[in-house]
């Protein structure tokens, strides 16, 4: 069995046929993620903490005004808006699922980052050309990771 490859196999080019398309999608990708990531990861932690917040001012203004023996209704009024809004809040959160939203942002992000050493590190075997096969095995790798991060992002939008 040799190791030479037959010249239908080798790409033309130093980096092959379509490797810049690829490195220059999967760069995008990372971007969009890590601002996904981001934004995510900003949202869970506010879902958390208002709502918490709210929920403790309006036990704490309950509070007060039966303790005090304040005669004053708009601590209760406020009490209950504060009440009222951090159960809208946590239903948000459900709704939005940010937190798992963050934690496979970051799962995905680490895929395209292995994806993109893993096209560095065969670009540095200079003696060896990359062949299109490569490049194609490349180019489907992302795209496996796309569909991949599509799929989870209607999964936990529909619930």
């Amino acid at each position: 069995m040799s190791l030479e490859r037959h010249p239908s196999q080798l790409v033309t080019g130093d980096l092959g046929e379509g490797l810049g398309f690829v490195e220059e999608a999967i760069q995008g990708s990372i971007n969009f993620f890590n601002n996904r990531r981001n934004f995510n990861r900003k949202m869970a932690f506010l879902f958390t903490v208002v709502p918490t917040s709210l929920s403790a001012a309006a036990t704490v203004l309950i509070g007060a005004s039966e303790k005090l023996d304040l005669n004053v209704k708009w601590l209760l009024v406020l009490a209950m808006v504060a009440s009222g809004a951090a159960t809208v809040l946590g239903a948000w959160k459900e709704l939005f699922s940010n937190r798992k939203l963050w934690v496979e942002n970051n799962s995905t992000l680490a895929e395209l980052y292995k994806l993109q050493w893993d096209i560095g590190y065969r670009k540095e075997k200079k003696e060896e050309p990359i062949t299109q096969a490569e490049v194609d095995a490349f180019y489907a790798r992302f795209q496996k990771i796309q569909d991949n991060a599509e799929q989870v992002l209607k999964t936990t939008r529909s619930g």
